[in-house]
This record gives C-alpha cells, sequence and structure tokens, in this order.
C-alpha cells in the first residue's frame, strides 16, 4: 500500500533548481535511502515532504491525504537532523516527552513513560535525566531519533543523520536505525553510508542536478548499476 506518493516535485532557490520534475512514491514498511553529490537535491526533497521548505509545484500525499495541514503532519512524520537540535535546557526525558505532551495532550506521567520506554529502545537507558552537554554526539543523535518516535509517526526522515559525528559514533546510530526499519518502520533516508543502504534498504535512490537519476534494490544498485552518473559517483565514494 503506497504511503507516500510525491509527484513532479519542483523547487527553486533564485536562479537554481533544487528539484526537477521529481517524482517518489514509498510503500508502508519500506525503507528508502537517497545518496548523491552534494547540491542534488536530496535534503530539499525531504525536507519538502515534511513542508520544512515549500516546493514551488508538485503534490504530496501521506496516506493518501494532501500534505497541507502541518499540524497534522508533524504528528505523522518525524524527522531527524544533521544537527540534533536537542532543547539544551530540557534532559533527554524531557527533549523526548515535551512533544506527546504539547500536541497529543498526555499527561507528564505518561509522556515521560513513553520517554523512558523509547529511551530504553534507543539503549540510552539510565541517561534520561542527563541534559544534551553530557551527551556524546551519538548518544544525542539517538535522543533526537526517540524524540521524533514519540509522536508515533506513520513515517520518519533522516537527512543524514551521521554527518555530524565522530566516525567511532556513527555505528551506535545506524544501528539503532537498522532496528527500526526492521520492526517495520517506514523510512526515508538521506546519507552517504553505503554500508548502511546496502544493509537496510528495500531500494537506494540516486539524486543528480534535482533529478531521480536512478533507482534499485541494494544488490543491482551495487552490482550492476544502472546509470553511468550512478557508475562514476559509486566509483569515487567506494574507491573502486
Amino acid at each position: 500500500m503506497t504511503l507516500l506518493a510525491a509527484n513532479n516535485l519542483f523547487k527553486r532557490f533564485g536562479s537554481f533548481t533544487a528539484l526537477d520534475g521529481v517524482d517518489l512514491d514509498l510503500d508502508r514498511g519500506e525503507r528508502l535511502v537517497i545518496c548523491g553529490p552534494s547540491g542534488s537535491g536530496k535534503s530539499t526533497l525531504i525536507r519538502c515532504i515534511n513542508r520544512l521548505e515549500e516546493p514551488d509545484s508538485g503534490t504530496i500525499t501521506i496516506e493518501g491525504l494532501p500534505a497541507t495541514d502541518l499540524q497534522s503532519l508533524r504528528r505523522r512524520v518525524g524527522m531527524v537532523f544533521q544537527q540534533f537540535n536537542l532543547f539544551p535546557n530540557l534532559t533527554a526525558r524531557e527533549n523526548v516527552a515535551i512533544g506527546p505532551r504539547k500536541l497529543l495532550g498526555l499527561s507528564r506521567a505518561e509522556a515521560d513513560a513513553r520517554a523512558e520506554a523509547l529511551l530504553d529502545r534507543v539503549q540510552l537507558a539510565g541517561h534520561a535525566d542527563k541534559l544534551p552537554s553530557r551527551l556524546s554526539g551519538g548518544q544525542q543523535q539517538r535522543v533526537a531519533i526517540a524524540r521524533a518516535l514519540a509522536m508515533e509517526p506513520v513515517l520518519m526522515l533522516f537527512d543524514e543523520p551521521t554527518s555530524a559525528l565522530d566516525p567511532e559514533m556513527i555505528r551506535e546510530v545506524l544501528d539503532v536505525m537498522v532496528e527500526l526499519g526492521e520492526g517495520g518502520m517506514s523510512m526515508i533516508v538521506v546519507t552517504h553510508e553505503m554500508g548502511f543502504a546496502r544493509r537496510a534498504a528495500d531500494r537506494i535512490c540516486f539524486m543528480d542536478q534535482g533529478r531521480i537519476v536512478a533507482m534499485a534494490p541494494p544488490q543491482q544498485f551495487f552490482e550492476a548499476p544502472p546509470h553511468p552518473r550512478l557508475v562514476r559517483f559509486l566509483e569515487n565514494i567506494l574507491g573502486h
């Protein structure tokens, strides 16, 4: 069943065309990885899906409904950014609980219980009372993932979630994302982590110059790339 459908999306920033007629669909429970060179439109695409950027034209539907009601959209679509964007004066528990309390109307006790369960899910049990400044980058990003999950979204978007992390912290975040996908969460992940893409994606999308140039399952994507531009990209990023 189609969860997300984006049709003929265009987005320009001045004279620069970030999205050039993009069509994209995602089935419920599917894990899609988007990759491509800098400036190819990857982040703009998922920011348009979540209406953090407004497309100049085109349509986006989620569960068959236009993605125009921002309040409903924020409840149904979670997003994890490159920078963790945690509230620095709130503990990990409070960062995760604030959305359910403010937007879903949960009591403090209910929101705290949900937050603690989600912190446990992302392997942060015992860190609930710590401020972000007392957490590593990988831990902060896992709090950010828990915060997005606290709204019980139907779709999770990840915008290069490991790009701000030290190499040794990347694995702990990617492992949580793999577990989410294996648990049935619908996900779109913008990343350069090709190991994650090979391991976790159902499909991999390659973008260049604002267009989707290639789309394929992982085995075909890496072993028989369907476009010459993708071949060059993989040679550069994989070193062969």
